[in-house]
């Protein structure tokens, strides 16, 4: 089942499953690894029904900036949207031409070729966004923390590679492989540089 479903309504967003590691990685972590509470996590953004899925570490964190969109109730109806796969115009909440904010611009600048071949709604339908990690952190530093959410982006993972999904592996091979090893073998598992 869907963990996200159970996120908190106020912060610290964290589930009650990852809650216990997560503190207890902050209060040894140095400060540009502190996983982030006060934002609502992003473990996928789009449909985990997509054609394509790109694999990341962990959603950053885009400073004040990034705070204040994630403040947004706007935005936080997009997130949760989200967590719940609801059928929305844009899956891919980067995409919707009403978000803005650092998450979007990253997001646009990576997948222009994309929006400039297909049109925006056929991207933001069809690539969605798997982070290995679901939390928020200045820095990815968390190969080797492992949380009980992270079974639900693994599951999803394998359910695109049983559908057949073109799958781009951005950051984290190993840790990708490791976590779900039949993607090693995947045919339709491409990496970029």
């Amino acid at each position: 089942p869907n963990p996200w479903i159970s996120l908190p309504e106020d912060p610290p967003y964290v589930l009650e499953d990852d809650s216990r590691a997560i503190e207890g990685f902050n209060q040894k972590a140095r400060q540009n690894a502190v996983i982030q509470t006060d934002m609502l996590p992003e473990p996928f953004v789009g449909s985990l029904n997509a054609p394509v899925i790109v694999l990341l570490e962990n959603p950053g964190s885009g400073g004040d900036e990034d705070l204040a969109l994630h403040r947004q109730p706007e935005f936080q109806l997009r997130v949760r949207n989200c967590h719940l796969q609801c059928s929305v115009a844009f899956p891919h909440y980067f995409l919707d031409p009403d978000t803005t904010g650092p998450g979007a611009r990253w997001t646009a600048q990576k997948l222009k070729p994309l929006i400039k071949l297909f049109g925006l709604r056929v991207v933001a339908s069809g690539v969605t966004f798997l982070e290995y990690f679901p939390y928020h952190s200045k820095n990815f530093a968390h190969g080797r923390l492992r949380l009980p959410s992270q079974a639900y982006t693994f599951a999803s993972l394998r359910r695109a590679l049983n559908r057949d999904a073109t799958v781009i592996i951005t950051r984290g091979r190993k840790l990708w492989e490791n976590a779900v090893p039949e993607l090693a073998r995947y045919p339709l598992a491409f990496e970029t540089s």
